[in-house]
């Protein structure tokens, strides 16, 4: 386990990482020094002993070799000298840093789009209830989506007639794990907000304090409940905008991914789904209550095109 030569590379890694230079160098046992290290230096050693056995030619292992600054890993690549000789090994420390990072952030993806997927699929199978109450369903949502993109506070928002003001259907606070809704935004209190939202814009505002969409929330709405960072996506119906799903990012800054995005419209296609479901069980509602009106009135009552023909009669008229 002799050390017969290094390179400057080598010495200026230690010196760089708080190492004398001379204790990894010419004339050390490196068994020893792999030995020393622990759990981080003894599969080196394992893999080193096992190639100078010849049980194998080479032998590759990867490591973290995180600094107070930066996270950062290596590939320790061992191999044998293939002369007649002394045996002799060639160790290489190669920093894989950057193709590490980039795997680790393809693993995190995947994750994340699992989880997404799973919560759509979850979601899918919502409906409102039988008199078109969707409110249960609209708590599922925001709780559900609140926990998939790590959210603090996620909510639905309602246009109003007047396309001049939102109500909020239901907002869920992770942080107190409670639910809110009926409070009420003003168009001419967020001009530019507003104008966003009717066009039917995704916000995606980073640094809502700056935003200038986001901004007019600043001197009261933001700091009040430590928003850093708002996504708003707009929900549709009949081809108009008719709402708004609001993520709220409270902390630091977050920068909003391509990934958190495409979730984010996906969530709000469920809640426009819910909301068409929920008016159209309304209007059946409101046509079965008139229906039973009508039949049970002792007044005659007769339906009819235009053109005379009967539509429909009461009982009363048939009597």
């Amino acid at each position: 386990g002799c050390i017969l030569a290094v390179n400057r590379a080598w010495r200026d890694f230690a010196t760089a990482n708080g190492v004398e230079a001379d204790a990894v160098s010419e004339g050390v046992n490196y068994l020893d020094v792999c030995d020393r290290a622990g759990a981080a230096g003894r599969p080196v050693g394992t893999l080193i002993r096992e190639v100078a056995c010849g049980e194998c030619p080479e032998a590759g292992y990867e490591y973290p070799c995180h600094s107070p600054s930066e996270e950062r890993w290596f590939l320790c690549k061992i191999t044998r000298f293939s002369d007649d000789g002394p045996v002799r090994i060639v160790i290489a420390h190669k920093n894989t840093t950057e193709l590490k990072q980039v795997d680790l952030e393809l693993r995190r993806r995947e994750s994340n789009l699992l989880t997404q997927r799973n919560a759509l699929i979850a979601l899918s199978s919502l409906s409102p209830g039988a008199r078109g109450d969707s409110k249960a369903a609209f708590r599922e949502v925001t709780e559900t989506a609140s926990r998939t993109a790590s959210v603090a506070r996620l909510s639905i928002w309602k246009l109003n007639l007047e396309r001049n003001s939102i109500t909020c259907l239901d907002l869920y606070d992770a942080q107190s794990d409670t639910h809110i809704e009926g409070m009420e935004l003003v168009g001419q209190d967020y001009p530019a907000y507003f104008s966003a939202i009717l066009e039917g814009q995704l916000i995606a505002a980073n640094d809502a304090m700056q935003d200038p969409m986001t901004r007019e929330f600043s001197e009261e709405y933001l700091p009040s409940f430590g928003i850093a960072s708002m996504m708003d996506v707009p929900i549709h119906l009949g081809g108009m905008t008719c709402g708004v799903l609001c993520y709220e990012h409270v902390g630091t800054v977050r920068e909003w991914t391509t990934d958190e995005k495409t979730f984010a419209v996906a969530i709000a296609t469920q809640v426009s789904t819910l909301l068409e479901q929920s008016e159209r069980r309304q209007a059946e509602e409101q046509l079965r209550l008139q229906s039973a009106a009508l039949n049970a009135t002792s007044n005659s009552v007769l339906i009819t095109h235009v053109d005379a023909t009967i539509i429909w009669a009461n009982p009363a008229f048939l009597a």
